[in-house]
């Protein structure tokens, strides 16, 4: 059975004014979900706008999908827009490596 859960993220002015567009790892969502978990070590990725994998010590692939809200907000954010702070539910599922 595949491990699932959710959590809030809130991205904030901070990640926003410290994220990179156009950057699986440095946008702002991926800066506050690194911030979530350290535990990671910079292996968090914000992919395609639709996907967030992660890839975490001893072979542990997380997927989470990402709702429309933040999904606009990194085309906005990637397309030089003026991006808000958000809030955002994500749910995640643990997958095999």
């Amino acid at each position: 059975m595949t491990a699932t859960w959710t959590e809030t993220v809130t991205v904030t002015t901070g990640h926003i004014t410290s994220g990179w567009a156009n950057d699986c790892r440095k946008c702002p969502i991926a800066l506050a979900l690194h911030e979530m978990h350290p535990e990671l070590d910079g292996q968090l990725d914000v992919i395609d706008d639709r996907a967030i994998a992660a890839y975490g010590a001893e072979d542990t692939y997380l997927e989470g999908l990402l709702p429309e809200t933040a999904q606009e907000f990194i085309s906005q954010f990637d397309e030089g827009m003026r991006a808000e702070p958000i809030t955002f539910q994500i749910t995640w599922r643990e997958l095999p490596a």
